[in-house]
């Protein structure tokens, strides 16, 4: 091939390939927290740790690219390097599971950080090459070096915003997270093997042969149990639904990104509901008898609606995946009379009607809560939307006698003057407190006895949690990763990884 065609070709096959490669790190940043989410969770530990070693393999990147630009730049090396990044992303899919396996005793924040420096960190820092080595292998480089360099990093962003869109509004409901990083690793080889291909032969023939290796499975993930039956398994652009039945105590379970959010039992018609704070909710008529019309925000598998359910009652239940609340009325008969679905967010919602007699607000994991539905400010809102004594129902979790769950109390007494709170699920470490608040004097001696037993008593230690400044999450976050190895271990493994 003549100097005159290649030079003619290789602007535009550098842009393809920096479009590509552009679009590839921002998918690998957005989604790699799916991959390490079954194990560590989805809070702000993970997102930074993923964002640190993007940042750290990518200035890595550049830097060697620099100086390999400056010393050996060459289409061939480029292009190889192309084709290399693809065969990395393709062994994410390898090396993750034996990865977040390795670390999982260092804790969220040294764990998280460790494993996704091992299964993304060699991809990134292979793409942060590329742009530096494009720069010189630009014909224009040398005459008009600053345009060139803009105009390059310019198309690499580009990319990077067309991976965004692509990770954050198309794939994620269409194919599995290996999959999408199937398809990137494609795609970065596609573009490799066609750079090569028209350079040397040989090398597209070596490289091709190096993807083929790398696309053949080298560790399946681990089976499902037999006593474990997987009913449903869905990506969504919030998270992970899963539904499962276990034979080993006639359950069904509802997890959502790895943690149970509702279970419910399947060899029981007359009486499903178990769940010791979802009955919590049948204190709400207790407190106000003529509650006919309740705002449910966070519906999870709906538990609650089919504990509530009555004639002449309504429920306007909100919850910001569609999704989920698919899942809770195919898979746990939360379709009740007189329930009309939203997919919203709480806050915006509340806004915008109203009044109702109660509203159930139960949006928390063991690990995540959304940090603007359990702050003074919010449920100073949802005071407003409350009529005259209506009451707000408010699922936490947090340590017994911890901060957490005196913030929680703190705020609502901030906002409502009035609450008690009943305890459930109470474990060493953690535990469930449901607490109902309202603007009038809550009498105890109207609840039965057996509640009586489990009001939780806060201390002293909370903060009043307010928009600026709420730090439950980052609190919490030992409470998730504990309770996610001990579902590993009922479940089995198998049941989590990233599909």
């Amino acid at each position: 091939m003549s100097d005159r065609v290649s030079a003619h070709v290789k602007p535009l096959l550098l842009m393809l390939t920096l479009l590509v490669s552009g679009a590839s790190v921002m998918v690998i940043e957005i989604l790699g927290t799916r991959i390490l989410g079954p194990f560590y969770g989805l809070g702000l530990q993970v997102w930074a740790a993923l964002i640190t070693v993007a940042l750290v393999a990518l200035a890595l990147g550049y830097w060697i690219g620099g100086v390999v630009a400056d010393r050996r730049a060459s289409p061939t090396l480029f292009h190889s390097l192309v084709a290399l990044a693809g065969v990395a992303t393709l062994l994410v899919r390898l090396i993750a599971s034996p990865a977040l396996e390795a670390f999982a005793g260092l804790g969220i924040e040294a764990g998280a950080l460790a494993s996704a420096l091992v299964i993304f960190g060699p991809s990134l820092f292979l793409l942060g090459t590329l742009t530096p080595i494009a720069v010189r292998l630009h014909p224009g480089h040398a005459a008009k070096t600053g345009s060139t360099v803009g105009r390059l990093y310019a198309v690499s962003t580009i990319g990077s915003v067309i991976g965004a869109l692509l990770a954050g509004f198309v794939l994620v409901p269409i194919l599995p997270i290996s999959g999408i990083f199937q398809v990137v690793a494609a795609a970065l080889g596609v573009v490799g093997l066609l750079g090569l291909t028209l350079r040397s032969r040989a090398a597209a023939g070596g490289a091709l042969a190096l993807l083929v290796v790398a696309a053949v499975p080298g560790r399946a993930a681990p089976d499902v149990p037999a006593r474990i039956e997987l009913v449903r398994d869905e990506q969504t652009f919030y998270g992970r639904i899963q539904t499962i039945d276990s034979e080993l105590n006639s359950e069904r379970y509802m997890l959502l990104d790895g943690l149970i959010h509702t279970h419910i039992r399947i060899d029981d018609e007359d009486d499903p509901i178990q769940c010791q704070y979802v009955r919590k909710a049948a204190l709400v008529p207790v407190l106000m008898p003529e509650a006919r019309r309740f705002l449910v925000i966070g519906c999870g598998g709906g538990a609650m609606l089919r504990l509530l359910a009555a004639e002449g009652r309504t429920f306007d239940v909100v919850d910001i995946d569609e999704a989920v609340m698919r899942a809770a009325r195919e898979d746990f008969g939360a379709d009740v009379e007189g329930a009309q679905f939203h997919a919203e967010d709480g806050r915006v919602f509340l806004r915008g009607r109203g009044p109702w007699d109660a509203i159930l607000l139960d949006v928390v994991s063991t690990e995540v809560m959304p940090e603007h539905l359990c702050t003074v400010e919010f449920l100073g809102e949802a005071k407003e939307k409350l009529v005259s004594g209506g009451v707000l129902l408010m699922n936490t979790i947090g340590s017994p006698g911890g901060r957490v769950l005196d913030s929680f109390a703190a705020t609502l007494d901030a906002a409502f003057g009035h609450r008690v709170g009943f305890g459930a699920h109470v474990r060493e470490t953690s535990m469930n407190v449901v607490w109902l608040a309202t603007d009038r004097e809550i009498p105890l001696r109207g609840f039965p006895r057996l509640d009586l037993y489990s009001v939780y008593k806060p201390g002293d230690k909370g903060i009043v949690l307010r928009d600026d400044y709420n730090p439950v999450n980052a609190w919490n976050a030992g409470l998730g990763l504990a309770m996610r190895r001990e579902l590993h271990t009922i479940f089995g493994r198998g049941v989590f990884e990233a599909r």
